[in-house]
């Protein structure tokens, strides 16, 4: 009689093949060292850096995830998950601080959380399912990176005491530039300057003034701007570009506040970033699964992996 189900019967809890195994570790500590790269550059002020951290940030998750199956061994599974959380952090240990110990700290915790998830629902399992499996472990590795992004990032300011510096700020608004410029002006850029903004702005209005007129029109828009900006108390000069009259703005309001009020401006800080990141986790999560779980199944054809049933002993207690 054939055999119901056409697999072998394997011991559980060995990894059989140290060279894959190497392999899948140290496509994990790769892509988790270029994630934190990226992220650093990024937080530092390079906008262009973003679009890579976000790619690398689910490339790695991807093998994350794909760790949780394929890796047994719970020693090489927590040399695997430090590696990678340090891997992330060096990039940020130029700048070291109780806050970077702490975002480290958590990091790695927060990652070994997720991956005893992921195998705890592995094992309680007669059949694998990979979503559900997906959904233990991405869902509480995607907090991991947020809870670290946002210790980061509002830590690297330094908001208490210096203010939101320039670099930290273009870095938050970046973003709101495309939408900006689709929207309302074309050319619009944090980084221009006043008079060039409102010379956008006339530009877009009356297309046909001549250059005497249009300069006039442009110096009237700015005088006007300029009492309605004084009556918020934002004071500014026609060479200041936007991104420094926000800041200055930002600075002063902060200035305001008091000492034992401002403590708390870097967690608030922190907490905006991590509900922003959480708030995308849905997206984020079938993002990571679906190029994971073709990774799954493509290592299952090429026979990189294979199913198998485990077989077990344990004692019991009977009576005679």
């Amino acid at each position: 009689m054939e055999p119901l189900i056409n697999k072998t019967m394997e011991e559980t809890g060995i990894d059989r093949s140290i060279p894959k195994v190497a392999i899948i570790g140290a496509f994990g500590v790769l892509t988790a060292g270029a994630f934190g790269f990226f992220l650093n550059l990024f937080i530092e002020g390079n906008s262009s850096a973003g679009s890579a951290a976000g790619f690398l940030g689910i490339g790695f998750l991807a093998v994350f995830l794909l760790q949780t199956l394929f890796l047994k061994s719970e020693k090489i599974v927590n040399l695997v998950l430090l590696s990678e959380s340090f891997g992330i952090s060096v990039f940020f240990f130029s700048r070291f601080s109780p806050a970077i110990l702490i975002a480290w700290s958590l990091l790695l915790l927060f990652f070994w959380n997720a991956s005893r998830s992921g195998r705890r629902e592995l094992d309680n399992r007669l059949k694998i399912s990979f979503f559900q499996i997906d959904k233990q472990t991405t869902h509480k590795a995607i907090t991991a990176l947020a809870i670290f992004v946002s210790i980061i990032y509002a830590s690297a300011d330094g908001l208490a005491k210096n203010g939101i510096s320039e670099k930290g700020l273009e870095v938050f608004l970046k973003p709101a530039e495309p939408l900006i410029q689709k929207l309302e002006i074309s050319d619009f850029s944090l980084q221009m300057t006043v008079f060039q903004l409102a010379d956008s702005i006339i530009a877009k209005q009356a297309n046909a003034l001549p250059a005497s007129l249009k300069n006039e029109a442009v110096n009237k828009a700015l005088a006007g701007l300029k009492d309605q900006a004084s009556g918020y108390g934002i004071n500014f000069k026609n060479n200041d570009t936007i991104l420094k009259v926000i800041q200055n703005y930002i600075n002063k309001q902060l200035e305001k506040i008091p000492e034992q009020i401002k403590v708390v401006i870097p967690f608030g800080f922190g907490l905006l970033i991590f509900l922003t990141i959480k708030g995308f986790g849905f997206i984020i999560r079938w993002l990571v699964a679906i190029p994971a779980y073709i990774l799954y199944q493509l290592s299952l054809v090429t026979g990189f992996s294979r199913l198998a049933l485990e077989s077990r002993t344990r004692e019991i207690i009977i009576l005679k």
